[in-house]
């Protein structure tokens, strides 16, 4: 007995929701009768002999005759069997308690015999019932032929109902196909098409029934591709695989114009042939190839780019090298992971020496989010020089924060770097020049700023001697670690690298100095030194040879001319700078001469003075034009701090020429009786305060005391420039002589006369000396020794121009040390209406 859902009653199996989803489920509701169960009914009345048979379906409160023999009572006990779901046999309906009232009793159905018609899942559909108009006994033989033949009438009826869904699943496989965005394309072993959707009608143009039965070459194939399609058929048929089938390949199509275009195929193999899926990828195709052109253009412009430029991906692999970057490296981008990139791509920190960490490398910070901008590194490639790169690096990432990878870009900056430094040399070698106060200290300066500069070991500047014929040391300079001790510091003219360059008169480039000949190194000194190359340059004035400089470097480096041009230039401003030095201390030396020289010198002086006239004279003019550009120059903003103080030696140089000028045309015009001054009242005591706040740069330099005491009138008759003039030169020495922390006392008064004096504590002068202070190039003997510079034309021109104004100049020691200079001028008339200029 199968399932049931509910029980016998008013609604009973009946009303069984399942039972009649069941029943609607044959699609026999209400259409009968059917031939082939007409067949089993006729069959059940013949063997029997009874009146009729019949093969009802039973809904819920109807049934349907899906077969009959013969004419039937309209009314039959088959509800009965299905709501009971089990056979009934009624030998005589009248006196049958079970049947009792029914109304088929009424339409002469006195005898019923019926077994139920079940679903394959066991619900009650119907009953296959045998009735006769007579009273019978129903034999087993007749009940078993019954049962038999209810059992063929459920199968035809499961039949029906699986053809049923078969046509229904069908149909709706054909709605699905038709429905579908992709064509569907049904071919059989031999190419013929079976099967061909809406969608295979719009893409390739012809119609379900144009395609039907045709070979699918002839619809949609490209004709050279024919030719692998048959061959793909012909081998299938041998019993080889497809090769196209289980996967998605795109290939070419074409249309009933004979249009092509790409299409992507999703191909299934079945027992009756191949199921194909097709959809047009023209838009696809297009954006790919696009997308290559796109990046076709990009690595094309990559590659024309001088700026090497790399990426990695989300994963951290190296994807990307253009043109200038794999010319860097002299490779490739290859598939290592970060940890390695420093030691196979030679990467090194900015001293050319250390290498990178992973963690350095630009590219691996970027990688790990980080923006670098502005990074310096080194690629030195074993064997070969290194070259300087400045670095920026940037994380990829989608706008939502997704990382895609990293790229970095490397500017080659070596040649900048190189003029940089070369620049950055000469300003050194300039700045430490114009401040060096002898000529040993001007060596140990320039090889210093040489040898720091190029990063080289050891510099070394050899002095020459024409009459001794030797050369000598007198300057030199080495890095950490490459001190070389025990050396010879004078050797004689062609020994050693030093004389040999002396000799030569020419350069010299050693690319390797160990156990060369030339040298006066052991070789034991020069492998703890840690020296290699040598390089050497003769420093001329003229033809003379005044010296030489000598370089080692802490590595093998080949000779390289725009180092030597360089040095060439440094030797050029040397030899200069030993020039001057040389005149000056032959000035110096003339300064210093004896009395009695001086007068066998007068009819020279008075030679000289008419040339220092006409000379100074010619001077005067460009030292202004210099001093009037130094002041421009000065005055631009963007001026480098190098810059900014060589253009203050050249106007501080400036502005001393232009006074010594000054002064040598005062002092011709003294000895020509032509110093015109110009006499008026004047308020001497603005005029001292104004000259002591110009010198107070001065003063404040060396932590002088300056004290002035003067009344608020101190009227006195005078030039005002020339006046000026006079405390200037008073001023200005006492500030020049006094030690640092001095003191510096200019008062004032007035007593029928004016007197001003200027008093100091400085070095003073030697008590012998003070009646030669005002002579014409006279020095104080203490301040030659204490190599104060100056020409002995200031105080000439001082007693000169006090002279003229009727007054008088003298010096004496001070009180405690030191010197006091006093003038005594004409005062002027004075009343308290009077206005003082």
């Amino acid at each position: 007995m199968g399932p049931t859902a509910g029980t016998t009653g008013a609604d009973g199996r009946l009303s069984d929701t399942v039972r009649l989803r069941r029943l609607r489920d044959t699609g026999m509701v209400d259409q009968g009768p059917y031939p082939s169960l007409d067949r089993l009914a006729r069959t059940a009345a013949h063997q029997l002999r009874a009146a009729h048979a019949v093969v009802s379906l039973v809904g819920a409160d109807h049934r349907t005759v899906a077969g009959r023999s013969g004419p039937l009572p309209e009314h039959s006990f088959c509800l009965t069997v299905v709501d009971t779901d089990a056979p009934l046999m009624v030998c005589d309906a009248r006196v049958d308690d079970r049947v009792a009232g029914h109304a088929a009793i009424e339409d002469g159905v006195l005898a019923y015999a019926g077994f139920p018609i079940r679903s394959p899942d066991g619900y009650p559909l119907g009953a296959f019932g045998v009735l006769d108009d007579r009273p019978r006994e129903w034999e087993p033989r007749e009940l078993l032929l019954i049962e038999d033949l209810a059992a063929a009438a459920e199968t035809e009826i499961a039949l029906r109902a699986g053809e049923r869904e078969l046509a229904a699943s069908a149909s709706r496989l054909r709605r699905m196909l038709d429905d579908a965005p992709d064509a569907h394309v049904a071919i059989d072993a031999y190419g013929v098409v079976t099967g061909w959707n809406a969608s295979a009608e719009r893409l390739f143009g012809f119609s379900a029934i144009e395609a039907l039965g045709r070979p699918i070459a002839d619809l949609i194939i490209p004709e050279r591709h024919v030719a692998a399609h048959s061959a793909g058929l012909a081998r299938m048929h041998s019993g080889g695989a497809s090769t196209m089938a289980g996967r998605r390949v795109e290939l070419p199509a074409r249309n009933r114009h004979g249009t092509e275009f790409p299409v992507e195929m999703s191909l299934q193999q079945s027992d009756s042939g191949f199921h194909a899926f097709l959809h047009d990828i023209s838009d696809r195709s297009d954006e790919r190839h696009q997308l290559e052109h796109e990046r076709a253009f990009l690595q094309a412009l990559l590659d024309s780019l001088d700026t090497g430029v790399g990426a990695c991906d989300e994963d951290g692999r190296l994807t990307l090298f253009n043109q200038a970057l794999r010319d860097i490296h002299g490779c490739g981008a290859r598939s290592l992971p970060p940890e390695d990139w420093p030691r196979a791509y030679d990467l090194f920190r900015p001293d050319g020496r250390t290498p990178l960490r992973a963690e350095e490398v630009p590219l691996a910070q970027a990688y790990e989010g980080k923006r670098v901008d502005g990074a310096e590194v080194v690629i030195a490639p074993s064997g070969s020089p290194g070259r300087r790169f400045h670095v920026n690096a940037r994380p990829l990432e989608t706008p939502d924060g997704r990382r895609l990878g990293a790229v970095v870009a490397l500017h080659d900056i070596t040649e900048q770097r190189r003029a940089e430094t070369f620049r950055e040399l000469r300003l050194a070698v300039a700045r430490g020049l114009a401040d060096a106060h002898t000529a040993g200290e001007a060596a140990d300066r320039t090889v210093a700023a040489v040898g720091a500069g190029l990063q080289w070991a050891l510099g070394e500047f050899w002095q020459a001697d024409d009459e001794t014929r030797t050369i000598t040391r007198v300057g030199s300079w080495a890095a950490p670690g490459h001190e070389v001790n025990d050396r010879p510091r004078q050797v004689r003219h062609g020994e050693g690298l030093a004389g040999h360059i002396w000799a030569a008169g020419a350069e010299l480039w050693l690319t390797e100095v160990l156990d060369d000949p030339r040298t006066v190194l052991k070789a034991a000194q020069v492998r703890a030194a840690g020296l290699h190359s040598a390089i050497g340059v003769p420093v001329r004035s003229g033809e003379l040879i005044l010296g030489v400089l000598l370089f080692f470097t802490a590595a093998p480096i080949e000779p390289d001319p725009e180092v030597l041009d360089l040095l060439d230039g440094v030797c050029a401003h040397l030899g200069r700078h030993m020039e001057r030095r040389r005149a000056e201390e032959l000035a110096l030396e003339l300064a210093s001469a004896k009395h009695e020289q001086i007068d066998q010198l007068r009819h020279v002086n008075q030679l000289k003075d008419e040339l220092v006239g006409m000379v100074s004279h010619e001077l005067r003019n460009p030292l202004a034009a210099i001093r009037s550009y130094s002041e421009t120059l000065l005055e631009d903003a963007e001026l480098t701090p190098d810059q900014r103080h060589l253009g203050e030696v050249i106007d501080r140089r400036s502005a001393h020429m232009q006074h010594l000028v000054d002064d040598l045309l005062d002092l011709a015009r003294v000895e020509a009786g032509q110093l015109h001054i110009d006499p008026q009242p004047i308020a001497a005591a603005r005029l001292i305060r104004e000259v002591v706040q110009a010198h107070r740069p001065a003063s404040d330099s060396k932590q002088l005391t300056v004290t002035v005491d003067v009344p608020r009138h101190l009227p006195v008759q005078a030039d005002p420039v020339r006046l000026r003039q006079v405390l200037d030169n008073l001023m200005s020495n006492a500030v020049k002589y006094t030690p640092p922390g001095g003191t510096v006392t200019v008062s004032g008064h007035i007593d029928g006369e004016v007197r001003l004096e200027v008093a100091d504590t400085g070095i003073g002068v030697p008590p012998d000396e003070y009646d030669r202070l005002f002579e014409r190039f006279f020095r104080a003997g203490n301040a030659v020794r204490h190599g104060t510079k100056g020409t002995g034309l200031g105080l000439a021109i001082t007693k000169a121009i006090v002279e003229a104004h009727g007054g008088q100049v003298r010096a004496a020691p001070a009180p405690g040390g030191g010197s006091v200079f006093t003038v005594v001028l004409p005062a002027a008339p004075f009343s308290e209406d009077d206005r003082w200029f």
